[in-house]
């Protein structure tokens, strides 16, 4: 009888099971939660040290670098934009300034560099994976933490307002909220507008680089 009275009840053992699936569960979602954490702060990072390399490269050269393979975006056969990543001949020009090339550190994949036809305003894109790591200007804090799908996130020194475009003898002044296009193979810039295929800050529209992408599709 003291045996018994010293073993677990059947109800007992389901019981602690129950418990401890519990606490691991929460283990494993703030571990993967603090995941996306370190993913967003280390994309942060990245684009904020591409940055300071592209202003070094412009005090020594007066223009960005050009994207490498860039995609033109044209009105009336004009150049309003050229859009590619963060690749070999971008990054070489930046590297003495980069320690190793910057890659997303969820998709290992190239950030996102859009260049306007003046050659001197650009954009960069990346996704986040959580609401909790906020931008004012180059410096980031940390908000209170709550679920996001994966979003679109910049930073530029693009006016994200106008670009002039010269076609011969006429200039045009045409309104261009972002110069980031999720469809890269749309080139031309009144069927981007008509597609809607220009990438917004916050919003799931995200960079093309990132739109076939397995990993981003499951997690979204």
């Amino acid at each position: 009888m003291n045996k018994l009275k010293q073993a677990f009840t059947l109800v007992e053992l389901i019981i602690t099971i129950l418990v401890l699936v519990i606490l691991w569960t929460i283990s494993f979602n703030t571990f993967f939660w603090y995941s996306k954490i370190a993913r967003d702060t280390r994309r942060i990072t990245d684009v904020q040290n591409i940055k300071k390399s592209l202003e070094i490269y412009q005090i020594n050269s007066w223009v960005y670098p050009k994207p490498d393979h860039w995609k033109k975006i044209k009105y009336l056969h004009a150049s309003v934009r050229n859009q590619w990543t963060i690749w070999n001949w971008v990054y070489i020009n930046l590297s003495k300034n980069l320690l190793k090339k910057p890659l997303d550190p969820l998709t290992q994949t190239e950030y996102t560099y859009s260049l306007l036809n003046t050659w001197k305003e650009y954009e960069l894109w990346l996704i986040r994976e959580t609401n909790n790591v906020l931008w004012v200007s180059d410096i980031y804090f940390t908000n209170q933490v709550y679920a996001s799908n994966i979003k679109a996130y910049v930073t530029w020194n693009y006016n994200w307002e106008v670009a002039k475009v010269s076609t011969g003898a006429i200039d045009y002044i045409l309104a261009v909220p972002s110069i980031i296009n999720w469809n890269i193979n749309v080139l031309d810039y009144l069927e981007v507008v008509k597609q809607k295929t220009l990438v917004y800050n916050w919003y799931n529209n995200l960079p093309y680089t990132y739109n076939d992408n397995p990993i981003i599709k499951n997690n979204q």
